[in-house]
């Protein structure tokens, strides 16, 4: 039986509170990276301008100078040329990166956050590159130390910064396999044999192979298990008042505008980022929120005859007691 994407259960039957499709936001950024990506990759007439002018200007000097002069200005028209290949060449590099959604993620928006303006100055050629005093090529970007500055970023810097927002590829693989584990044994169990799922043992297993090893911000943001992401299915949850079948308590979730006497799609956003603010409690809510996905699958692989003998022994107060036992404390 085929791979099943984990859904929570009470959200389910209801259409409009399935992920969002990719924002305007998205879709105007990806326009600007493809822009890019398909632009011939040539100075623009004013950067041509500029270099004949300053060319013209050189011309005495050079023909009046000596063999050490004119070395110089050679050396330095050079310079300036590499410089103009370079920053077509790193516009080129970044939209390849940003424009890899399995790799970049399918909200660079959300991911870029406060840089998004930025990187689409650099793509779009409105932020213009200097060098600073090292001759170093970058551009201003957001201040890394004082909040509202800005601060120069080489192009070096800015690529790393980008390459680390990608997705955790790595952990998506471990979920991956983990799943498919699961799913097969599942499949093999017979009318009569132990069909519950381990939850505690599969909990544990979570904990250790993915969440404490893997990138928290990808695994919150990302989409590591089939279309799903974290982030999207909290904010759902919190909005219908069923986070608790995400694990988050009721102590967790406090309405910043309770006069109102009902959580907003902003109360969400606040709440939520309230909630990924601890990271010890979110780890514990990431690796339920996957265990549960394979407990579907599990469930959703059982042989017919399997799922209802289960079904039928599920309400019996032994099951009950047992199932008690096996959540995670």
């Amino acid at each position: 039986m085929p791979e099943e994407e984990y859904m929570p259960q009470t959200q389910a039957p209801v259409e409009e509170i399935q992920p969002q499709a990719v924002p305007t936001s998205d879709e105007e950024f990806f326009s600007i990276v493809n822009k890019e990506l398909n632009r011939d990759p040539k100075q623009t007439e004013e950067e041509i301008r500029a270099l004949t002018e300053e060319i013209k200007n050189m011309q005495g000097d050079f023909i009046e100078g000596s063999k050490t002069d004119q070395a110089v200005i050679a050396a330095e028209l050079t310079k300036k040329k590499d410089r103009m290949v370079k920053k077509e060449e790193f516009k080129k590099t970044i939209a390849e990166l940003l424009s890899k959604v399995n790799t970049f993620g399918h909200s660079p928006t959300k991911k870029l956050a406060e840089h998004t303006d930025y990187i689409i100055g650099v793509l779009d050629g409105s932020k213009e590159a200097i060098t600073n005093d090292d001759g170093e090529l970058g551009h201003m970007m957001i201040d890394r130390e004082a909040e509202g500055g800005e601060s120069f970023w080489s192009f070096d810097e800015i690529e790393d910064m980008l390459k680390s927002k990608q997705v955790d590829v790595a952990s998506r693989s471990i979920i991956k396999a983990l799943v498919d584990d699961s799913m097969r044994t599942a499949e093999t169990i017979q009318p009569g044999e132990d069909s519950e799922f381990n939850y505690q043992k599969e909990y544990q297993n979570i904990k250790n192979k993915l969440i404490d090893q893997g990138d928290v911000k990808s695994l919150v943001n990302d989409k590591i298990f089939g279309e799903r992401v974290f982030v999207d299915d909290l904010q759902s949850a919190i909005q219908l008042g069923t986070y608790k079948e995400m694990g988050i308590s009721e102590s967790q979730v406090k309405d910043p505008t309770p006069e109102d006497n009902k959580i907003t799609d902003e109360d969400a956003v606040v709440i939520t980022s309230m909630i990924l603010q601890d990271e010890d409690l979110l780890k514990d809510y990431l690796a339920d929120y996957f265990t549960k996905a394979m407990e579907q699958n599990w469930n959703n692989n059982l042989s017919p005859e399997v799922r209802r003998n289960k079904k039928m022994n599920q309400t019996t107060p032994q099951a009950i007691k047992q199932k008690e036992k096996k959540k995670p404390k």
